[in-house]
């Protein structure tokens, strides 16, 4: 194992460059509805649920932005505002409005985000109705990885080196996500919520830019998968999580 190790210390210092690249961001105006991830994945949105969407995402929870394509199927985005600030700093006040927000969409590693830039209000008649279904999907999971700060992990920052910057994003209600890579050596980006209603920071701030596993519930909504977590545990350094081909842009070693 520790030869691995040292072999894969060198291969990430030659791939550093070309790793956790920034993704490839298209400038995009839609139509849909601010939400609280927390609620809506409870089934709850619309007008009638504004005021508590407000609160929660004041209270530092982070936001969705739902939306229907040309086909009509919702799809759902993790909402990001624009010069590094917290996403309530744009939305807050439009909770359970029909906006027209323009900015910029990115997915990275399955995780759909729209960094806004500008919104007005077009309706005040919802994009979803106040009651909808809730998670399509849920399961009990045990994932290896890293908690990053989304907003710096788009632009190729991760790691040990970077986790002070981390911390420094996550304390400000930054979104922190869980990179991970499957047995295929397929990365993946899921958000983060905290257990019991509570902001990710609380449970994943220490964290930060280390190897841990995660354990919680995997839920997916409109495309979206989002990480419950209710327990996190130190990663051994023996015990490598990156697959052994290759390095992923959710390793530590990339910074």
């Amino acid at each position: 194992m520790a030869t691995r190790y040292c072999l894969f210390i060198m291969l990430a210092a030659v791939m550093a460059p070309f790793l956790g690249a920034s993704a490839a961001e298209n400038d995009v105006r839609l139509e849909g509805e601010p939400v609280d991830i927390l609620c809506y994945f409870g089934g709850k949105s619309g007008g009638e649920h504004a005021d508590c969407a407000k609160s929660c995402v004041e209270k530092g929870l982070p936001i969705g932005f739902v939306t229907k394509d040309d086909d009509g199927k919702k799809q759902m985005y993790l909402v990001m505002g624009a010069d590094e600030k917290p996403a309530k700093d744009y939305m807050a006040k439009y909770m359970g409005e029909m906006v027209l927000s323009e900015g910029k969409v990115v997915d990275k590693d399955g995780l759909k985000i729209l960094t806004v830039s500008r919104t007005i209000v077009i309706s005040t008649e919802s994009v979803v109705p106040s009651v909808t279904t809730g998670a399509e999907d849920s399961v009990e999971v045990s994932l290896t990885g890293e908690p990053v700060d989304v907003q710096c992990y788009l632009k190729g920052r991760s790691g040990e080196a970077h986790a002070s910057c981390a911390k420094t994003c996550a304390e400000k209600d930054l979104p922190i996500g869980f990179a991970t890579v499957d047995d295929d050596g397929k990365e993946h980006l899921y958000l983060v919520m905290g257990a019991d209603q509570k902001p990710a920071k609380g449970i994943m701030l220490e964290h930060m830019g280390k190897e841990v596993t995660a354990t919680g519930t995997l839920a997916t909504k409109n495309g979206m998968k989002i990480l419950t977590v209710s327990k996190v545990e130190a990663v051994e350094e023996d015990d490598d999580w990156f697959p052994s081909e290759g390095v992923g842009s959710g390793s530590i070693q990339n910074q």
